[in-house]
């Protein structure tokens, strides 16, 4: 063990990511260990998220460790992001207060908060009880709204509501399913100093939310270091089909118009301040409507998007789990920009920038002869792909047959129309 090297601790390692973080310039200066398996955290083969079981598991293993423990990360959403937190604050290392990041991560406690500082932004929201004797009379917005758990992910019991009926016929799925992400998530609430008002709404409880998904999707990427906010890139979150309900690709550098551009950066500055997040990467996501050039916030993320990650390192030259890595080591991250193979060159009219693209195809395989997705390799008109992160199951079929989501990086080229033209093709492997 090289006392000189920094430990960086890993929560939910994957293959994926250990090559991202290989790539960055501070790898030469650190050893990444994994801290909690991917398949303890991120997708137990338990089916069971038991947070407090797991702390006590990675606590048990950092005090163990003989060496200094330097800084403790993930990219993984909740539970991962929580887990990552409480242990840095454990721990006395660089990271935001557990109250900060639960602004984030509490969905009604992070709109009350936006709503103090851009509230022409945050739609019309409230909280629901799905337990209580009479859940609709809670409900002081207007129809359609989203209803979701107050914590999840990956769109877990989100569904739009139309009226009083369609609300009845979810609310047994959302009682049978919530404590998913429900009980770990009051788990970790009891590391956090919750106000009065907090307190009542816990990982049981729903939010409902007014739509606000018309127009184009923009995630923001960003960092909090000695109270200074700083955004170093923009993606575009493009879709396709025939409602445009289906992600097709991302898209970085922004193609946005400037103006739509800084008042996004202006409103995360406003609500990642009034946060009180300090010495942490965040991704905040917005919507534009180009008819009405409104504006909206959808959520904010206390984590890096790992799915950007090759964009970055094409465009600007480093992956930002560079920006991670810096913060969880208490510096000032130092990230390039447009110093990438692709941070300039000529692109197809209709794009109009200079860009990097991460495109998303449907791939349908049979895992139960032990193949494994990650081996497969497409090849689409002389075009070589990688598959990018661990796959996204997306459904499971009883024959075995998965669907999975993954990720193709390539610079946007004159090769944009092949993209599309497979885009919607769904590849038998």
């Amino acid at each position: 063990m090289d006392p000189a090297r920094k430990n960086i601790f890993v929560i939910g390692f994957d293959e994926f990511n250990r090559k991202e973080l290989a790539s960055i310039r501070e790898a030469e200066n650190c050893e990444f260990r994994g801290l909690l398996d991917y398949d303890e955290i991120v997708v137990p083969k338990t089916g069971i998220i038991e947070f407090e079981r797991l702390r006590k598991k990675a606590e048990d293993r950092l005090a163990h460790f003989e060496g200094s423990v330097d800084g403790i990360v993930s990219f993984w959403d909740f539970p991962s992001s929580a887990m990552a937190n409480v242990l840095r604050n454990a721990h006395g290392l660089a990271g935001p207060t557990n109250e900060a990041l639960a602004k984030c991560e509490h969905k009604y406690w992070s709109r009350l908060e936006q709503s103090e500082v851009v509230p022409e932004l945050v739609p019309a929201f409230c909280a629901i009880d799905p337990f209580a004797e009479d859940p609709l009379s809670q409900i002081t917005i207007d129809y359609p709204f989203w209803i979701k758990p107050i914590k999840a992910h990956s769109s877990h019991l989100g569904f739009k509501i139309r009226g009083a009926e369609d609300f009845r016929s979810h609310l047994p799925e959302i009682r049978q399913k919530i404590g998913y992400f429900g009980v770990p998530f009051d788990e970790f609430l009891r590391h956090v100093d919750l106000p009065g008002h907090i307190r009542p709404v816990t990982g049981h409880w729903c939010i409902a939310e007014g739509m606000i998904s018309a127009g184009q999707q923009c995630t923001l990427e960003g960092y909090v270091y000695d109270g200074r906010v700083e955004v170093y890139g923009m993606v575009d979150s493009l879709r396709a089909g025939k409602h445009r309900s289906c992600f097709s690709r991302y898209q970085y550098p922004s193609a946005l118009p400037g103006h739509v551009q800084t008042r996004m950066i202006d409103a995360t500055r406003k609500v990642l301040t009034q946060f009180g997040y300090d010495c942490a990467p965040f991704n905040i996501e917005f919507y534009w409507d180009r008819r009405t050039d409104g504006v909206r916030l959808l959520e904010v993320n206390s984590r890096i998007s790992q799915s950007h990650c090759p964009l970055f390192r094409m465009v600007d030259g480093a992956s930002h789990q560079e920006v991670m890595v810096d913060l969880a080591l208490g510096q000032q991250p130092e990230f390039p920009h447009r110093q990438g193979d692709y941070g300039v060159g000529d692109v197809p009219e209709d794009i109009g920038v200079e860009a990097g693209l991460c495109l998303c195809v449907f791939l349908c395989c049979d895992v139960t002869d032990g193949r494994h997705p990650n081996a497969l390799a497409v090849v689409l008109d002389g075009l070589a792909f990688d598959f990018g992160p661990e796959p996204c199951a997306i459904g499971a079929d009883t024959n075995g047959l998965v669907r999975f989501r993954p990720i193709l990086d390539h610079h946007l080229s004159d090769d944009i129309h092949i993209f599309r033209r497979h885009s919607a093709r769904r590849i038998q492997a």
